[in-house]
């Protein structure tokens, strides 16, 4: 967990530029890095955990999948992205990782047709695990933010099938990044 200070100026930089700025100005350390990322791999599981993905009567846009979406957080991960030194040490860490990916996710008949390995290299594995968050984040925020009529401009998004897959890419990338971390503590 960063010290107060850090935190402070990472939540108050406000775009995911200026949090990568700063943690490349302050070179944070690889270990404290990647504990907060498994903790925020960890909060999103633990909040997708609190729908019934595995419920097919619940509609797919249903209102507690777009809530539960558009609270996902993906501070961690930009900020492995973007700093130098913690970003190659993340890069080696999750080097083996598969992230089940869906080819298609904004459109019906491929999201139906069920999630698929796409062998990716680490940097495009996490750039679409941040895309695919933060995608179904702010598709979330603008439908909840529509009257349910304003909402016919956009494609049928499949909430459920998306956040069953995050939920396997998540899960993937904690596990490899528990690994990691365990193997520093002893």
């Amino acid at each position: 967990m960063p010290d107060p200070i850090t935190a402070t100026v990472l939540n108050a930089a406000g775009s995911v530029f200026g949090r990568l700025a700063f943690v490349r100005q302050i070179g944070v350390e690889t270990a404290p890095l990647l504990r907060m990322f498994l903790i925020e791999c960890e909060y999103n599981l633990a909040l997708v955990a609190c729908v019934r993905l595995d419920d097919n009567s619940v509609p797919q846009s249903d209102r507690a999948y777009l809530e539960v979406a558009r609270r996902l957080e993906t501070r961690a991960l930009e900020a492995v992205l973007g700093s130098t030194d913690a970003g190659s040490k993340a890069f080696k860490t999750l080097a083996g990782i598969e992230i089940v990916q869906q080819e298609e996710e904004m459109d019906g008949p491929l999201a139906s047709a069920g999630a698929v390995t796409v062998p990716l290299s680490v940097a495009e594995r996490l750039r679409r695990l941040y895309v695919n968050t933060s995608v179904v984040r702010v598709a979330a925020e603008i439908l909840l933010e529509l009257p349910p009529d304003a909402a016919s401009g956009l494609r049928n998004i499949q909430f459920r099938t998306r956040l069953r897959n995050l939920v396997a890419s998540l899960r993937t990338v904690a596990e490899s990044l528990r690994a990691e971390l365990l193997g520093h503590a002893g």
